[in-house]
């Protein structure tokens, strides 16, 4: 997109160069001058900036790019995918934007549009616009990248309470497979982060790593130890695919840890929550980047184990560690 942008602008600027030099009046009055601050760059560069930013934020949502977390309203036939996968994308483009391509377009209207002579004052004063431009498509960017990461949190925590809430948790047999509403949450899980690293990489930050240990749930954590310190779940988001995807784990694993306290269950129902919290717990372990994420998935689910013991009419049996790995 912005190789795109970058081509048609040049383009637009020819045209406009061409058009200015074929008329003397111009040429012979306010060409080289005035013609190039008022017209080029504040109309023209500074009016397609204008343009992306009200744009963007179009859909980032209000128009002052604040973000709130009610689901998009789409039409039926529309993906799932559609309107997060663009915010997503304006979201990278005006990054790239902000960090290199607002100086592009300044300097080439410049170039096409120079008056030749000493252009100190007018080169700081490109400087500092670049810099105010830069820094309002940068707020954008984030606010896009904060409505994708909360449209994606917020639908896929909705698949979590309606999978809580449907099912007979008290007189449902013993577990034989993961349930298909939580391999559906894992899913869109997964998706999202295809989504996310095809524009923003893969990448580990400086510090991070991968846990080479299988995820597993302990069964001797006290209620009273888990959840002590708050945690942040939105806050800065950084460009970075796995950064964006966790930020949406940490809301569905909260999510689904409340849901849990809504339900009551037999001892099957509990088992089954072992088996499905396993299975969700693997799947967003290979996600997290750092102890602290680890940790923090490590703890939600033994809260939702637990939880689901709380809730449950007698006291139950956890499934035996052959019978949940043949499951898994």
């Amino acid at each position: 997109m912005s190789l795109w942008v970058d081509r048609e602008c040049k383009r637009v600027l020819l045209q406009l160069n061409q058009l200015a030099k074929s008329n003397v009046v111009l040429v012979n009055t306010f060409f080289e001058g005035e013609f190039q601050d008022r017209c080029v760059k504040a109309g023209v560069i500074q009016g397609f900036i204008a343009f992306v930013v009200e744009y963007a934020r179009g859909y980032a949502g209000t128009p002052t790019g604040k973000v709130d977390l009610k689901p998009l309203q789409l039409p039926a036939t529309q993906s799932h995918v559609g309107v997060p996968t663009l915010s997503l994308l304006l979201s990278h483009f005006c990054l790239e934007l902000a960090a290199s391509g607002i100086g592009k377009l300044v300097s080439m209207g410049s170039r096409y549009f120079s008056s030749g002579g000493d252009h100190t004052d007018s080169d700081d004063a490109d400087q500092l616009a670049v810099m105010q431009k830069s820094a309002e498509v940068r707020r954008t960017a984030n606010a896009l990248l904060g409505r994708f990461v909360d449209d994606q949190a917020v639908q896929i925590a909705e698949l979590v309470r309606k999978a809580m809430s449907s099912k007979d948790w008290i007189g449902m047999p013993a577990p034989t497979i993961v349930s298909p509403d939580l391999l559906l949450v894992a899913h869109r899980i997964k998706g999202t982060f295809s989504l996310a690293k095809q524009l923003y990489g893969n990448e580990l930050s400086e510090g991070d790593s991968i846990s080479r240990e299988q995820f597993m749930i302990s069964r001797s954590t006290a209620m009273h130890d888990l959840f002590t310190e708050r945690t942040e779940i939105f806050g800065t988001i950084e460009p970075r695919g796995r950064a964006i995807v966790f930020t949406v784990i940490k809301y569905v694993l909260k999510a689904y840890s409340e849901a849990v306290r809504f339900c009551t269950f037999g001892p099957s129902g509990f088992q089954q929550v072992e088996v499905d919290a396993h299975m969700l717990g693997r799947v967003v372990w290979k996600h997290a980047s750092s102890d602290e994420e680890r940790a923090f998935i490590q703890t939600v689910m033994q809260l939702v184990v637990a939880s689901a013991k709380t809730r449950c009419t007698e006291n139950p049996e956890h499934i035996d560690e052959a019978s949940l790995q043949a499951i898994l």
